[in-house]
């Protein structure tokens, strides 16, 4: 099914993002595998932070249809606090970056950001 657009082409219907929310043994497992922490920032749940699931690949980036265990993969969710995922917003990792090399953020800084989310999402989490 697509959603018509402009009166030359039409663009196909992306994943619901309410369909995808990471929960229960997966939300769990996520948030231990990265200790309760922002992936991106390092803010800590203990120092007062908001943490929650975020998709470095956002569920909108996905294609309606798309198989939960594929938009939900261990391998597409960090934790992320609720700063960061707000000026994250609808971007991927790289629009990201971009964001935050606008807003001013040190290469080394993003370089180091970039390096947790790796380490993160390739840990295997049984």
């Amino acid at each position: 099914m697509t959603k018509r657009t402009g009166r030359f082409f039409s663009i196909p219907r992306t994943a619901e993002t309410g369909d995808y929310r990471a929960r229960g043994l997966l939300a769990h497992a996520v948030f231990g595998r990265d200790g309760l922490r922002c992936v991106y920032c390092g803010a800590r749940a203990t120092e007062g932070a908001e943490i929650e699931i975020d998709h470095v690949r956002p569920a909108s980036h996905f294609s309606a249809g798309t198989e939960r265990d594929v938009v939900n993969a261990t391998s597409n969710l960090v934790t992320a606090c609720e700063s960061c995922n707000n000026v994250k917003g609808g971007c991927g990792l790289e629009g990201f970056i971009e964001k935050l090399l606008a807003l001013g953020v040190s290469l080394r800084s993003v370089d180091a950001l970039r390096l947790r989310v790796e380490a993160a999402t390739s840990t295997i989490i049984e």
